[in-house]
């Protein structure tokens, strides 16, 4: 048995997610892992999740090389290409912490603090899905 990537795509989109990565397991003792992105790197990240999450469940290792299905126009980025917006993003989120703390104590409690809250931990999240995307595959 096995879940078609036509599955896991039609998933995804259903949840409004960017990434998908399914794991069933059947009464039998047989696994299926499939991964869905929305783009080429979220397709990319998502497989190595997905070869991430079989190893640790112990698959021999050559089932442990998933790739995504190719698409049209897919230009996956570069390590370098990485690091530098995870740079940006850093700038980014050292802006809205610069603006948050010289809110007076007034300000401290307005809806602006809480947008620029909510601003540093989603750029803190998506710095975190770079460097996780740039973390060599390991066992630990």
């Amino acid at each position: 048995m096995s879940i078609s990537i036509e599955q896991a795509k039609q998933i995804r989109e259903d949840i409004g997610a960017s990434h998908l990565i399914l794991l069933a397991m059947w009464p039998d003792g047989s696994e299926h892992v499939t991964t869905h992105g929305k783009n080429e790197q979220q397709a990319h990240e998502a497989a190595d999740f997905g070869n991430r999450q079989k190893k640790h469940m112990g698959w021999p290792e050559d089932l442990c090389q998933s790739q995504p299905a190719q698409r049209e126009n897919w230009a996956r980025k570069t390590a370098d290409q990485i690091k530098q917006q995870i740079e940006a993003l850093r700038r980014e989120g050292q802006e809205y912490a610069d603006e948050f703390e010289s809110l007076d104590s007034e300000g401290a409690e307005s809806e602006k603090a809480g947008v620029l809250f909510v601003s540093m931990r989603q750029v803190s999240y998506a710095i975190q899905q770079l460097e996780w995307v740039l973390k060599p595959d390991t066992d630990e």
